[in-house]
């Protein structure tokens, strides 16, 4: 392949997972921060991640699906970014929960439909595991990018410039994608459907893991602004610079990870999810700590976390789409976020009230032993694999 046709093919490619992570990064690290300085509890903080992820779940599999039936990608994602575009230019001018809530739910259907799309065709283009490797790049740079924003601008110009950033980048990403000749096979909703019946168990075995974790990671990350912030004392900049630490180590770690898991995608998964404990053990850890080593403590928490999470990403990924029926590419893209947007949904509601009653520190105690049996259930489709050879 020319590197030259291929270059600007894969950053086409790669927008709108860029522009999904960076709405993360700008948005996303950031309005629970903005949610408790308007005085609201956890229960409300949580809330907003609940009705973010249960808005983005269906969606998820469903661009993935329509992409497939209809076979015009480059539409599904195009008319995301503008939802995107417009649901988040009013997020800093409301306090009103309810209507927050309604944006933020509008923002999660409008982005559900970038990642189906950018890991379907880059790995269309480049394979299984560079293309999820590829995704995993653009991830990191996204969210590094709107965590540095938000911890340089907030202190400065608040909350409204942050957030319409993001408004920015996906009406750029809108335009492009409107441009973007990528057309493929029509499939028919009964040819699509029939592939799904065709995915193996340990596939869903694999699904069924990640959302395990997320069930218990979710209710942390939902409001790791305000831990940081508000439980740590870390400054906002600190903040900022510990939610960055994160999907910078991604993105650095990303070509290392990309070989070590290769044909061994399964173990490294399930090691992947297991560590997370790990991360959440040093958030603990840091509790303990002198004011001053606080914050080094929780960004190399925040590294580790970068490294866990391309273990996750590109293994979990790499595995679910290389086992399942080639017909059905840009629906089995959408499997694992699928999986990890429903353990967050259910995750963040039962996490809300019990930080409510408990507080946060607890119920991220309670994630360690979770995120380890998450890790063991990899196991099992690793070891329906070994049957089968």
């Amino acid at each position: 392949m020319d590197n030259r046709n291929s270059r600007p093919r894969t950053l086409r490619a790669g927008l709108p997972a860029f522009t999904y992570y960076y709405t993360v990064g700008s948005v996303g690290f950031w309005i629970p921060l903005y949610a408790k300085m308007l005085g609201w509890p956890y229960r409300e903080l949580t809330l907003l991640s609940t009705i973010y992820f249960l808005a983005l779940t269906p969606m998820t599999f469903l661009a993935g699906f329509i992409s497939d039936v209809i076979g015009r990608p480059n539409v599904v994602v195009a008319l995301g970014m503008l939802g995107n575009a417009l649901s988040t230019l009013f997020m800093p001018f409301t306090k009103s929960f309810s209507m927050l809530a309604l944006l933020r739910g509008v923002q999660a259907v409008s982005l559900a439909t970038t990642l189906p799309v950018a890991i379907g065709a880059l790995s269309t283009m480049y394979g299984p595991r560079r293309g999820v490797s590829i995704v995993a790049i653009f991830n990191g740079v996204g969210m590094v990018l709107g965590a540095l924003i938000g911890a340089f601008l907030l202190p400065i110009v608040g909350f409204a410039p942050v957030f319409l950033s993001a408004t920015i980048l996906s009406f750029i990403v809108f335009v492009s994608m409107l441009k973007w000749e990528l057309k493929v096979e029509a499939k028919g909703t009964r040819r699509v459907l029939k592939g799904l019946r065709r995915v193996p168990l340990k596939v869903f075995i694999a699904v069924f893991a990640i959302a395990t974790r997320t069930f218990f990671s979710g209710g942390v990350f939902s409001i790791l602004a305000v831990i940081f912030k508000k439980v740590l004392g870390l400054s906002i900049f600190a903040t900022g610079v510990a939610l960055a630490t994160n999907p910078l180590f991604q993105a650095i770690s990303t070509p290392f990870v990309s070989r070590a898991i290769a044909r061994r995608e399964i173990y490294t998964y399930s090691l992947g999810i297991a560590s997370t404990s790990l991360v959440f053990y040093l958030y603990v850890y840091s509790l303990g700590l002198p004011s001053r080593l606080k914050a080094l403590g929780i960004i190399g928490a925040q590294a580790l976390l970068g490294v866990v999470y391309a273990f996750i990403m590109i293994s979990g990924n790499t595995y679910i789409i290389s086992r399942s029926p080639e017909e059905i590419r840009y629906t089995a893209s959408s499997l694992f976020t699928l999986a990890f947007d429903a353990g967050w949904i259910v995750g963040t509601a039962v996490a809300g009230p019990y930080m409510d009653v408990h507080g946060p520190i607890a119920w991220v105690k309670l994630s360690i032993i979770g995120c380890i049996g998450a890790g063991l259930l990899a196991l099992v489709a690793a070891f329906l694999e070994r049957r089968e050879a």
